[in-house]
């Protein structure tokens, strides 16, 4: 008889001990559950955070990219005698040149980095208003006002360089291995061009159309001579220099 109701408080016992674990159990679950979302939240905050710095920083670069690109341009719109032309000639173009790849990197962060629709639009208006007030301020055609050759020359650089620039991202992206492929071409164009550029150097002292141009008393080149213009295709120069014929 004594050991019923000590069975008796043995089975108490034991389902108050299997309710004791099955709470701290759920307990046990349902803080994990909290810190798992605590945890998730935690990431989608840092992912967004992270995504807004992306985003900022790529607009900083952006008006950075067009403050250069317009700055560079307008102190290439110095003009002044044809004196003070020639002697700043160097400084000219290559205040062009840094306005070129300032464009050509907006250009570049337009096509091939993620970025907001908004934002996108946004640059391609601010790109066009400054084209268009740049070419109000000056768009001239003498050495005191040359704005109409600048933009000239500035299409000549810009519009090939991110046609060649475009073709290569497409490239990249649809073409396995495409890196391997640019090599390999890159070796043999420039094989050609050395090749090329040596027959130049050979036949260059025979002047226009085979005939000899060293004369005494005339202009003789002196030095070495590298003949980069003999590798534009026939006819390329005609565009500022016009036709022989």
């Amino acid at each position: 008889m004594e050991n019923g109701p000590r069975n008796t408080l043995s089975a108490i016992h034991r389902d108050l001990g299997d309710m004791r674990n099955r709470e701290l159990s759920q307990m046990l679950k349902q803080q994990q559950r909290t810190d798992s979302e605590y945890t998730k939240a935690r990431a989608v905050g840092k992912l967004f955070n992270a995504r807004i710095l992306a985003s900022s920083s790529k607009k900083a670069l952006i008006v950075v990219l067009l403050i250069a690109f317009a700055s560079s341009y307008l102190m290439a719109l110095q003009g002044g005698t044809l004196p003070y032309i020639i002697e700043h000639l160097a400084t000219i173009g290559a205040e062009l040149l840094v306005s070129v790849l300032s464009l050509t990197a907006v250009t570049v962060l337009l096509y091939a980095s993620r970025m907001r629709s908004g934002t996108r639009r946004g640059t391609l208006v601010a790109v066009v208003c400054i084209f268009a007030a740049l070419y109000v301020y000056d768009h001239g055609e003498r050495f005191e006002e040359h704005g109409f050759y600048n933009i000239l020359v500035f299409l000549v650089i810009y519009i090939p360089l991110n046609v060649v620039l475009a073709t290569l991202y497409v490239l990249w992206m649809n073409i396995h291995n495409f890196p391997a492929y640019f090599a390999v071409a890159t070796l043999v164009f420039s094989a050609s061009i050395c090749v090329a550029l040596h027959q130049y150097r050979i036949i260059f002292d025979h002047g226009l159309f085979g005939e000899l141009q060293y004369l005494s008393n005339e202009c003789n080149w002196v030095g070495p001579n590298i003949p980069l213009f003999d590798l534009l295709p026939a006819g390329t120069q005609n565009f500022w220099a016009g036709s022989m014929h």
